[in-house]
């Protein structure tokens, strides 16, 4: 429960390369959808989907086949087309503490975890990580992690 369905996608994917990982979420955003393909991740179906699409979905991922649905295809392809992405800031930007927590989230620790080590409440370390995720321009914790991956903060 203290991690993201990427970083659970990642892991599952670590220890058992031969599963095939469907994403039923309601998450559109295609810094996800890439983020949990990267993580080995071949199917993604958003949980509104009619029973009769997640049937499918599955049949096709045993058979072998990659599946995404239109509208995380569409994500895809505009990433695809768009010109040149944008930079996103770079951990400069944030205080020493907000680095720490920064690091600490990407390594998997949960809020009270970080605030043990850090003699804070877990409240309080939930707010540095909002903070922290206001000044990155990130949406979810998942992108925490790509975002030290990225930076070689871990």
């Amino acid at each position: 429960p203290d991690i993201s369905g990427v970083e659970a996608a990642r892991r599952i994917h670590h220890h058992l390369p031969a599963a095939r990982l469907i994403a039923m979420t309601m998450h559109d955003e295609e810094f996800y959808l890439v983020s949990f393909l990267e993580a080995g991740g071949v199917g993604h179906i958003h949980k509104s989907a009619a029973d009769r699409d997640l049937i499918r979905t599955i049949r096709s991922v045993l058979a072998g086949h990659v599946v995404i649905q239109p509208e995380g295809a569409e994500l895809l392809a505009r990433q695809v087309q768009s010109p040149q992405p944008t930079a996103p800031p770079t951990p400069g930007s944030l205080s020493p503490r907000e680095f720490e927590v920064l690091r600490l989230t990407s390594k998997g620790f949960t809020s009270r975890e970080i605030g043990e080590q850090l003699h804070l409440s877990a409240r309080t370390i939930e707010t540095y990580r909002e903070r922290i995720m206001k000044k990155l321009n990130l949406k979810h914790r998942s992108e925490l992690v790509e975002y030290a991956l990225l930076y070689k903060i871990l």
